[in-house]
């Protein structure tokens, strides 16, 4: 396995993301930004910055992935059709020091799963709202109080059997989800599982109850 690896998609959320290489995921950005176009690039949670050539744009993903690290998702828009692509870094083994019920949950998938995490801890709002993720809740103990989780094979059906174990083991009391979501459907202890009404999640969102809102 990579030391590094990526997944690109088209967002919002169309399709399974593909695991990559970081040369790979760049020459999917060069492949959706025609040359001498218009693109512009934010991370999830924030703004997007000003209108730039795409070999501009180009480089400053190329430098924003070199240190990005696990968490921050990054979305680049091209200004023709306003189409926009994401990019994320993936790992086996993320930064813990997050709420115990998150990493026992972490530790449950991944012992369990052939799957890489999106992060952790995070401080940022969910998109489009002004709302803080569970990403980026905390205490004075722990950071991050839910994890995305992303499978490198078997698509949807391998994504809904992760969150589907996971429902299973809280419901038996060995762990303690608060909010279980892919694909169409979200669980909660309250409510059992309905359909979202967010966008599709080509991955498992799982958080836990506790903590208290960062200040992104």
């Amino acid at each position: 396995m990579a030391s590094t690896e990526f997944i690109t998609a088209r967002y919002p959320d169309a399709e399974m993301p593909r695991t990559q290489t970081k040369g790979e995921a760049l020459t999917r950005v060069r492949d959706f930004l025609p040359d001498g176009s218009l693109s512009r690039i934010r991370e999830v949670g924030g703004d997007f910055s000003q209108w730039r050539r795409e070999h501009e744009s180009i480089q400053r993903l190329e430098d924003r992935m070199s240190k990005m690290g696990v968490g921050p998702k990054l979305v680049v828009q091209r200004q023709r059709d306003r189409e926009m692509l994401s990019i994320r870094e993936i790992t086996t083994e993320p930064d813990l020091g997050a709420a115990p019920g998150i990493e026992e949950i972490h530790y449950y998938v991944w012992e369990g799963h052939e799957v890489r995490s999106g992060g952790l801890w995070l401080c940022r709002f969910i998109d489009g709202t002004r709302s803080v993720s569970k990403h980026g809740y905390l205490s004075s103990a722990w950071k991050g109080a839910a994890e995305d989780i992303f499978v490198t094979q078997g698509g949807m059906t391998a994504l809904v059997g992760v969150a589907e174990d996971i429902v299973s083991h809280t419901k038996s009391g060995q762990l303690n989800a608060a909010t279980v979501i892919v694909d169409h459907d979200i669980w909660t202890p309250s409510d059992g599982w309905h359909v979202y009404s967010g966008i599709q999640h080509f991955h498992v969102h799982v958080d836990v109850p506790g903590g208290s809102a960062c200040r992104p």
